[in-house]
């Protein structure tokens, strides 16, 4: 019994501790418009009504990742759907504040 409460009080602690890992913040926004280059680096770029921008480029992600953001994001515009933005920070304000777009995103949803 006393191995099963020590167990249990290592795995709440560490619980705790690695809380933190777990937090980010969603921003739902609607697509204005959609950028993508093809030079020597592809970037594909998403901008919103609120005129933040997220971009990601080859160098960040790979080429199926690439291909999902812009179907995604293409699927938001054509379709009047919305971006639900997920960043890695907790408590972040929507829109991120900032004239610079922000490629540290980790994912977004497609929500009505």
């Amino acid at each position: 019994m006393k191995k099963l409460i020590n167990k249990t009080a290592v795995g709440m602690i560490l619980l705790i501790i690695s809380s933190n890992s777990f937090a980010f913040s969603e921003c739902v926004r609607d697509v204005k418009k959609i950028w993508s280059n093809f030079g020597s680096s592809t970037t594909v770029y998403v901008c919103f009504e609120t005129g933040s921008c997220i971009y990601k480029d080859e160098s960040n992600i790979t080429e199926g990742q690439m291909a999902r953001l812009m179907s995604m994001a293409l699927t938001a515009k054509t379709t009047g759907k919305r971006l639900q933005v997920r960043y890695p920070e907790d408590d972040l304000v929507c829109p991120p504040s900032g004239a610079s777009a922000r490629n540290d995103f980790i994912g977004f949803w497609l929500v009505d």
